[in-house]
């Protein structure tokens, strides 16, 4: 009920103050630019690989398509591998002084309007309502001017945000595997490439490479065209979202790398 209430404030402050007797004004929106087709394509080939029945309603061109495919995966074993490459396929929201539309919330007009205790770009919007609200006479130029150089700021301090968390996160899942050295974990194929599988455990999500040469039972090589390593005598296959049992061999911290092995 609370994030309905954030949601809907949020969303009702850029209709109300976005424009103002039916002409827009300088205002702070969040944004969200629909995927990428490239991008759609590749999610649809995951969703196909791992066996999810597409129904009409599940279109991820559309938001509440993607929405429809997310809920439910839900209870699905895939479903960390779904969201991630959901995610990847998504455009990055930002902030903006341009009505672009919330493809993530179907929104036409959004802002963040509800932290500006812990969110700049939150308190430049209540600036602006008080302004508006106070009819207060500032040059346009000017005012767009500052808001295209604040929200640059707020952007660019925002990735390197995430950049930190996805750090911060990483290390403490190397640390954790550094401690499990020998031990055998479920996971599913996150990745493949011509060089071996990367594979994502269930319990801690992290993620791990088997190299092409550890694989012993054959001599496997990549099938771009099916995005699979193929064994060249018993023809058998590793596919993206297969699951898989893997022994943890090393951890290298300082590289942020784990190396697996197939569990026999």
């Amino acid at each position: 009920i609370v994030e309905e209430c954030m949601l809907l404030a949020n969303r009702l402050v850029a209709e109300r103050y976005g424009i103002i007797n039916g002409k827009p004004v300088p205002f702070v929106y969040r944004t969200h630019k629909k995927p990428k087709s490239e991008d759609i394509t590749s999610f649809l080939l995951l969703l196909k690989r791992i066996g999810f029945s597409l129904q009409k309603k599940h279109d991820p061109h559309t938001s509440r398509g993607m929405r429809d495919i997310l809920e439910d995966v839900e209870d699905s074993a895939y479903k960390g591998l779904i969201e991630s490459v959901a995610l990847r396929a998504m455009s990055k929201a930002n902030y903006s002084v341009d009505r672009r539309g919330h493809f993530g919330l179907a929104f036409q007009h959004y802002t963040h309007f509800t932290s500006p205790i812990r969110r700049y770009p939150d308190l430049l919007v209540h600036r602006r309502i008080k302004d508006i609200l106070e009819k207060k006479t500032v040059k346009t130029q000017h005012l767009m001017e500052f808001l295209h150089s604040a929200l640059d700021q707020a952007n660019q301090m925002e990735l390197k945000a995430l950049d930190a968390e996805r750090e911060y996160i990483k290390i403490k899942q190397f640390r954790w595997l550094n401690e499990r050295i020998g031990d055998s974990f479920n996971g599913i194929i996150s990745g493949v490439t011509h060089f071996g599988i990367f594979v994502e455990l269930e319990e801690s999500l992290a993620e791990g490479l088997v190299h092409i040469d550890s694989f012993e039972d054959d001599d496997y090589s990549f099938d771009e065209d099916h995005y699979c390593l193929r064994g060249g005598k018993s023809k058998k296959e590793y596919r993206l979202g297969d699951e898989i049992v893997v022994r943890v061999l090393d951890v290298i911290i300082e590289r942020q790398r784990a190396n697996f092995t197939i569990e026999s």
